[in-house]
């Protein structure tokens, strides 16, 4: 899991173990796209167990840098942030492609 940081001047920097810093250009790695968050829930969430929606948010939320942009709202007569929109659509992505489990009738 890419531990992603905002130095002190702005910049996004991503620390590796024995590697010099990296500069993460935001423009060329979006943060929150599927990929990113499919990853965290995967190293981070217990497997084969029920978890609750509120549980997948805080994960993401602690362990993903948000920008300015993912913590805009997803539409303008929505107070859901974008990178909560994000999970819930990849959740549903996922549970429709049978990779997780639902306990919500459809």
């Amino acid at each position: 899991m890419r531990v992603i940081r905002r130095t002190p001047t702005g910049e996004l920097r991503d620390p590796q173990p024995g590697v010099a810093e990296c500069v993460i250009r935001k423009d060329v790695i979006p943060v929150t796209d599927n990929t990113t968050i499919w990853r965290a829930l995967q190293e981070h969430l217990p497997k084969k167990t029920w978890i609750s929606l509120e549980e997948i948010l805080t994960t993401v939320h602690t362990r993903l840098f948000l920008d300015e942009e993912d913590l805009k709202p997803a539409r303008s007569h929505s107070g859901t942030p974008r990178w909560e929109s994000n999970v819930r659509r990849l959740l549903r992505m996922k549970t429709q492609a049978g990779s997780v489990r639902s306990r919500r009738k459809r």
